[in-house]
């Protein structure tokens, strides 16, 4: 990696909460460029993110439905059209079950 963190961008799926948003911000605070592709908005009360968001060190787009390729396809294409270029990934989006379910 270069010396000058401001020239990294990274993209994080799954940055509205939990690890992703700890990530981003983490990243944000070493100066690092971040993209993200959630599901859901950022804490309209987090002030750190949301202050990130307005200056442009933070990204985010959006995308409907992760396991849905064209949705996934169409968002990523536009990230591809607006970001320069991305130096690391880090997949965080996961998915989850309503119910537990168990198989004798």
């Amino acid at each position: 990696m270069s010396t000058n963190q401001r020239e990294q961008i990274a993209l994080i799926t799954g940055a509205s909460q939990g690890i992703g948003l700890a990530l981003a911000r983490k990243l944000l605070s070493q100066s690092w460029q971040v993209v993200t592709l959630n599901r859901s908005d950022f804490p309209a009360d987090d002030t750190f993110i949301q202050n990130a968001l307005k200056n442009g060190s933070l990204r985010a787009y959006k995308v409907t439905d992760l396991t849905d390729y064209d949705s996934l396809r169409r968002a990523l294409e536009d990230i591809k059209g607006k970001e320069q270029k991305i130096d690391i990934l880090f997949n965080n989006a996961g998915g989850g079950l309503s119910e537990l379910c168990y198989s004798l």
